[in-house]
């Protein structure tokens, strides 16, 4: 491997990892190991030899014997890879071009995800990506990336614990530790986990304000740490353009109610009100979801609809939530999450939610003697989140 290429990648590692094994900065979680790793994923690399194992799998990983997964992107003789003769301008014109690439994801490209992925984790089980798109919607609902004080921080906040499990045990990185509240976090704070995490997002969010904070992170970071290796190399990678939208051909949206999602029906004496909302903090992000929600055809059967959904804002949250109202508006959505389903709390909350919408369906709530346990399990809808 050629001097350029060693001291690109022994930057971008030793970079990550003087940040790795800082405490997290959020008080509530002092307890958090940050050399911890679920005891039931299997980490191919040992840290207290990362810096020699890490070149190791680099150069394991330009070997063209090694066996990649039959589902992986990697297989594609059409990506653009590396040499050893390439310069940096080279190696990162090589990378845009395949970030470009027209994959079968609209527009969603894991490319450098996977070819992380099969350095790091090659003993694991490659996620899918219809995994990874509903994760990049759940992470941009409760996904959180900062730099403070030239320390790096990956994280998820949530309530349910299981949910969080479930995708440490589907990525194959990551651990979940407890906090005050109720709540737990899911820590990507291993050199690993964070490059993987990393080339995940890099290029694939979706709302406007995360791809802001996205930039604004590499700024502040490329402005305090990222001069070192004789000042040769002063950016953390490439900030990749997209132009994706939350359409219903993909998991993303699931992924996002997951994360910001509510079900709920109040019921008067003879009438009620039905709505899905989505919790949006960022006013860009409203747009981009409203116009979805309003101007998306699907595959339904069903007459279009020009205005599926409207806006109000939360005095007591302080942020803006998106609704769709009313039965038949409601059929749209159900189609999406027939396909898509949700998953956990949000999955057992939505069960609830169609029982209740299939009596008011039926005009039960018109009767005297159902109307009473309609109106119960409407009441129950939201018990588990």
């Amino acid at each position: 491997m050629t001097l350029v290429m060693y001291m690109l990648m022994c930057w971008y590692i030793g970079s990550m990892y003087n940040n790795s094994n800082e405490e997290m900065m959020d008080q509530s979680s002092n307890s958090i190991n940050t050399n911890d790793k679920p005891d039931d994923v299997k980490m191919s690399m040992d840290n207290k030899s990362v810096d020699n194992e890490m070149m190791n799998e680099f150069n394991e990983f330009n070997d063209s014997s090694m066996t990649k997964p039959e589902n992986n992107i990697m297989n594609d003789n059409s990506i653009m890879l590396p040499d050893e003769e390439d310069s940096l301008d080279e190696i990162i014109n090589k990378m845009n071009m395949n970030n470009t690439k027209d994959y079968p994801t609209d527009n969603f490209n894991f490319n450098n995800f996977y070819k992380m992925y099969n350095m790091f984790m090659k003993y694991n089980k490659v996620p899918t990506e219809e995994f990874l798109i509903k994760f990049m919607g759940f992470f941009e609902g409760h996904g959180h990336l900062l730099n403070k004080n030239n320390k790096l921080y990956f994280y998820i906040t949530h309530k349910d614990k299981e949910m969080l499990n479930y995708m440490v045990s589907m990525l194959g990185f990551g651990h979940v530790s407890k906090m005050e509240k109720k709540s737990y976090r899911l820590n990507f704070s291993s050199l690993e986990s964070m490059m993987l995490l990393y080339n995940l997002i890099n290029g694939n969010l979706v709302l406007p304000s995360n791809m802001e904070k996205l930039n604004m992170f590499m700024n502040e970071y490329n402005k305090n740490v990222g001069m070192n290796m004789n000042n040769e190399f002063t950016q953390l990678t490439l900030l990749m353009k997209t132009d994706m939208m939350p359409t219903t051909n993909h998991s993303w949206l699931s992924g996002y109610t997951d994360a910001k999602g509510c079900f709920t029906i109040s019921m008067m004496h003879r009438s009620f009100k039905i709505r899905f909302m989505l919790t949006i903090n960022d006013i860009e992000d409203m747009e981009m979801l409203f116009l979805t929600m309003n101007n998306t055809k699907y595959d339904s059967g069903l007459p279009d609809v020009k205005m599926l959904g409207d806006t109000q804002f939360n005095d007591k949250s302080n942020n803006t939530e998106l609704m769709m109202n009313g039965l038949k508006n409601m059929q749209y959505m159900m189609n999406y999450f027939k396909k898509y389903n949700l998953t956990f709390s949000k999955g057992t909350s939505y069960t609830k939610f169609m029982n209740v919408y299939n009596k008011l369906k039926n005009k039960e709530h018109l009767n005297p003697k159902l109307r009473k346990s309609t109106k119960k399990l409407s009441k129950d809808i939201n018990m588990h989140t």
